[in-house]
């Protein structure tokens, strides 16, 4: 199974067991822009605007310039990996 095959599924699962009324979750396509300690900070969907001190899970090494798919849970963003 492949990393973005794990995403949907992770998606549909948190989907159908968690999301609040009325805010659907959505899996996005980003860029990292800077790493901190323990954050990140992105951009999202090709735009400018960077959102700052965004988690990522521990079993991903981030690196400035990975392109990575994001949970988002209404102003929530969590990376979930890069793409190979």
């Amino acid at each position: 199974m492949t990393a973005r095959h794990e995403a949907r599924d992770l998606v549909r699962a948190l989907r159908e067991s968690q999301a609040p009324a009325g805010i659907p979750l959505r899996l996005a396509q980003g860029v990292v822009q800077a790493v901190g300690s323990g954050t990140l900070e992105i951009t999202v969907g090709g735009s400018d605007q960077s959102i700052h001190d965004v988690r990522y899970f521990d079993s991903y090494s981030p690196t400035v310039n990975d392109t990575v798919f994001i949970l988002v849970n209404g102003t929530d963003y969590i990376v979930l990996g890069k793409l190979a």
